[in-house]
């Protein structure tokens, strides 16, 4: 409906929802919901195939077998159709809704709104290898299911698209870079390099070999059939793919030196307004940039003091932290440890399969770690989890990764949320703070049952949290209020990290904007609401039915998620804290490090460890584990 560049490249990370819901009475507001997810599966073959697995029960007609559109003119018709969809919206009396009908609206209207604003067709950079189409369109496509023959006949008429979407894309390009907006000439290099590195692959490419193996794999189709369509799909990828890209490639040489701007997004035309839409729509939350910069920075600034406390209490922290590993030999142990811990910490889930293998090196690329497949929200058992070996070479990190993809993270939150029987609209709107958020917070939770010494798999948890919130706090300091690098360095410094590495942070957040707020910001919203209800609730709280509460009402904006935290903690007879900070659901596991009791960091002392001689140790070691993270993790999944 509203996806005019291949929304698809991400469909498969932001389903949720499963059956028809039940119809309230005579509102229209459900039937008004329905024929919302109608228009928007209609609108692209590819959102359909992955989103729904039965399309035809849902009164669903299959869209043009097309890749995309990506003109001017299909901006214009979809800010209309959003601006329709939010003044219908707007028709319902709120206050007559059911509870749950409150959220969903309450979730559609903020999508709607983003999505207005973020519709923008000079700032949209296709051809970025970091956010672009390049590597999505080949993850689409090499990880289609076919479940029957019309399938094959499906598949081949869209990958025969290729050529005209980049065409389109290709025109728009040339109209941003008359307009001074294109990539800088270090991500040329990068997209250059990119596309090079794919069609050098030939016919080892993993759209022919994938597909052939399919192909056999299938039991539904002839040997003639097989032999024919595989035959077809060579001809596709060689005649059309290929030459589509190599013309990409020659095409965005030729506007080689075109970027005028400089800077984070706010320096482009328009580009305040739409950084802070990206930022609201990739954070999932209703702060201001200032107050997420402002919010952050705090966040930092406690953690750093908690680090410091771990550090002068373990006089071998960090050698221990390097030998000590999780005791598993392989990803199958390991997901069945994170399952059994499941009750522990979180309410029981649906009964569900999975797939976890590795990536082909053909298909895999360095900006991405692993990635969950979402499954059809009419079929949730299977589940598809893929691996970026090359990224995920050692154990802890094998750990960290499947907590965060399946159990207790994506896998198991989504397929928790789908057996709610939630509006199938909701698999058309994504709170990427949410979803990335939770697989943070989860991932950081892991730890906590590891079998690692305390010390150690918290110096994990406050490695992580630094790592992705320093990350996200220069990017919404640079792309959202203009911080240069040497404001960047400056406040690095005052934090008290290594302002050395200020041009590397720099540089990744100019690069890719707004791509590890889902993480950093998800992450810190998580942690400062389990840290409010532990301080509110004292030795009532119960984890377990707090997460609960996180889980009730499936990814939506972080400030829904705090009402119904508060709800929660007023239903239980307690009054909300103010007196909490951020990592306060940490204090207690510092204070009691291994018995030794060496004590948190009190909450006034800022800036306690930023002395001569220890001050200057700590921020080096700091900047050094903070680079090897963010080259470790995957920030867009």
């Amino acid at each position: 409906m509203w996806k005019k560049i291949l929304s698809s490249a991400l469909c498969m990370w932001f389903a949720a929802g499963m059956v028809l819901p039940v119809q309230a009475e005579d509102d229209g507001f459900d039937e008004f919901m329905m024929e919302e997810f109608r228009e928007s599966m209609e609108s692209d073959y590819l959102n359909l195939h992955y989103t729904v697995r039965d399309y035809s029960r849902y009164g669903i007609e299959k869209p043009e077998l097309i890749l995309g559109t990506a003109t001017k003119e299909s901006y214009d018709e979809a800010r209309e159709v959003l601006q329709e969809s939010l003044d219908k919206l707007h028709g319902f009396n709120y206050d007559s809704l059911s509870q749950e009908q409150q959220v969903d609206y309450r979730v559609y209207e903020r999508y709607l709104q983003d999505m207005i604003a973020l519709n923008d067709p000079l700032l949209d950079s296709y051809f970025n290898p970091n956010t672009g189409i390049l590597d999505g369109i080949i993850t689409n496509f090499t990880e289609y299911v076919f479940r029957d023959r019309e399938d094959f006949d499906d598949y081949l008429a869209v990958l025969d698209t290729v050529d005209e979407y980049f065409n389109e894309a290709l025109e728009l390009t040339r109209w941003q870079a008359s307009q001074g907006v294109f990539l800088r000439d270090s991500l040329l290099d990068e997209t250059e390099q990119w596309i090079a590195d794919f069609l050098e692959k030939g016919e080892e490419t993993p759209l022919i070999v994938i597909f052939d193996q399919k192909a056999d794999a299938f039991e539904g189709l002839t040997d003639e059939e097989r032999t024919e369509y595989k035959k077809r799909n060579r001809e596709i990828v060689l005649n059309v793919v290929f030459p589509a890209y190599q013309k990409a490639s020659e095409e965005l040489e030729k506007l080689r030196g075109s970027a005028r701007y400089e800077g984070g997004v706010i320096n482009y035309p328009g580009g305040e307004e739409y950084y802070r839409a990206l930022a609201s729509y990739k954070s999932s939350s209703d702060m201001t940039v200032e107050e997420q910069v402002d919010f952050l920075g705090g966040a930092l600034e406690e953690c750093l003091e908690y680090y410091v406390s771990i550090m002068f209490a373990s006089d071998d922290i960090f050698e221990r932290y390097d030998a000590e590993i999780v005791d598993f030999d392989d990803a199958e142990s390991i997901l069945n440890y994170h399952q059994s811990h499941i009750s522990d910490m979180y309410p029981d889930g649906p009964e569900v399969v999975y797939e976890v293998s590795y990536l082909d090196p053909s298909v895999a690329n360095d900006s991405t770690m692993a990635y969950y497949l979402n499954p059809p929200i009419d079929d949730i058992r299977d589940n598809v989890v893929r691996i970026n070996g090359d990224l995920v070479s050692d154990t802890n990190t094998m750990y960290e990764t499947l907590a965060h993809e399946e159990f207790p993270g994506h896998l198991y939150q989504i397929t928790w949320f789908l057996a709610t029987d939630p509006h199938p609209l909701r698999s058309v709107v994504s709170n990427m703070g949410y979803t990335e958020g939770w697989g943070m917070y989860t991932e950081l939770s892991s730890w906590r049952y590891s079998g690692l010494s305390k010390d150690t798999a918290l110096l994990h948890e406050l490695d992580t949290f630094m790592g992705y919130v320093l990350n996200a706090y220069c990017d919404l300091a640079v792309n959202g209020l203009g911080w240069s690098v040497d404001d960047l360095g400056a406040k690095m410094d005052s934090l008290g990290f290594n302002s050395a590495i200020a041009q590397d942070m720099y540089d990744f957040v100019i690069d890719a904007p707004g791509q590890i707020l889902p993480y950093g910001c998800g992450l810190a919203q998580f942690k400062v609401l389990e840290s409010m209800a532990m301080v509110s609730m004292g030795e009532d709280f119960d984890l377990r039915k707090f997460n609960e509460v996180l889980l009730i009402n499936g990814d939506r904006p972080f400030d829904l998620v705090e009402e119904d935290v508060v709800s929660w903690i007023e239903a239980t007879g307690h009054t909300v804290s103010e007196d909490f900070s951020y990592l306060d659901c940490l204090y207690d596991r510092v204070m009691n490090i291994d018995g030794s009791g060496s004590g948190a960091p009190g909450r006034g002392s800022r800036s306690m460890f930023i002395v001569a001689g220890v001050g200057a140790v700590l921020v080096l070691i700091l900047g050094v584990l903070i680079i090897r993270n963010s080259k470790k993790k995957a920030f867009a999944e």
